[in-house]
């Protein structure tokens, strides 16, 4: 599950990656001159999905957590997913606004509209169609949310035979050590 959860979240933002490259092609660059900037945006974002996925699968690890035959576990996960999927939904939103008013990808400079929140939330409103994000952003979340729950009801009804306690450690072990070299970034000494 803590590798499908990786895969999917991947695939989601690096989709979403190539559609703001689509919709916006005013830069002037043709797809293979930014193939180094979205191999760079997929090693970002294997970090953001490790993190996911880490929390995942050490909270799964414990047997009041294990999503697959405690009914917490089940809430626990499908709340993190949730969660996540909000935060995915929600900053692409305000990044591809962001973007198609200034021509400016999403940064921390976006944190000084807070001084002043009735003026930025008036403009915002007056700027952007804020009911039609709104529904984007419950529809997207929802939709990430089943996706999560179908795979997880298909990896839940395959027979498997039991596997012993050293399997598991061994499979916990080289899932962490995988998503690790994920949230680290690269093999090498010094981290992404």
């Amino acid at each position: 599950m803590v590798l499908a959860i990786t895969i999917i979240f991947l695939l989601i933002l690096s989709l979403l990656r190539l559609t703001l490259f689509i919709v916006f092609p005013s830069q002037g660059h043709s797809f293979m001159s930014l193939l180094p900037c979205f191999w760079l945006g997929i090693r970002y974002d294997l970090r953001y999905v490790g993190i996911l996925a880490m929390l995942v699968l050490i909270t799964a690890s414990f047997s009041s957590l294990d999503p697959f035959s405690q009914k917490a576990g089940r809430r626990w996960l499908f709340f993190l997913v949730s969660l996540a999927a909000l935060l995915l939904v929600l900053f692409y939103c305000v990044d591809f606004a962001h973007y198609a008013y200034l021509s400016q990808r999403l940064s921390a400079s976006v944190l000084n509209y807070l001084t002043d929140t009735g003026i930025s939330a008036g403009v915002v409103w007056q700027t952007y169609p804020v009911m039609r994000i709104l529904l984007v952003l419950i529809a997207g979340t929802w939709l990430i949310r089943r996706i999560i729950i179908w795979i997880f009801r298909l990896i839940g009804k395959r027979e498997d035979r039991p596997v012993s306690r050293k399997a598991r450690a061994g499979w916990f072990v080289a899932v962490f050590l995988l998503l690790g070299l994920g949230i680290f970034g690269r093999a090498g000494q010094y981290p992404l």
